[in-house]
């Protein structure tokens, strides 16, 4: 079952903003739309699980345009000592039944803009 939860990024007059998707979720997050508003281009997101700090995705200077963003990761090895790239490019991210934590910088004074995120249940 896919599941959408919206969480307005409103930044305070420093540009910062700290913010949780409303409740617990676990499963796939498959998607991201992303609603400017009226956010500096300089906008810095980093969107983590609240309770792991396990990072989900992050963005640097976010152009100023509506976007739709679609999570993953690159695979490692975890039996190498180090873990190496694995052939295998890109696997989903999940989230680990906790809530989703955004943190965002450089968003300007006092501006708004919109994260919602798609998220699959049953994955």
């Amino acid at each position: 079952m896919l599941t959408m939860k919206t969480l307005s990024v409103a930044v305070a007059a420093d540009g910062t903003f700290t913010g949780y998707v409303d409740n617990w979720i676990p499963g796939r997050l498959v998607a991201i739309k992303f609603a400017f508003g009226d956010l500096a281009n300089t906008l810095d997101l980093t969107i983590t699980g609240d309770k792991t700090g396990m990072p989900l995705f992050t963005y640097t200077n976010v152009p100023a345009a509506n976007a739709w963003w679609f999570p993953v990761k690159k695979a490692t090895v975890v039996d190498a000592d180090p873990p190496v790239a694995s052939t295998v490019t890109d696997v989903p991210v999940f989230v680990m039944q906790e809530r989703i934590k955004v943190v965002a910088a450089g968003g300007g004074a006092s501006k708004t803009g919109t994260l919602t995120f798609f998220i699959d249940e049953g994955a």
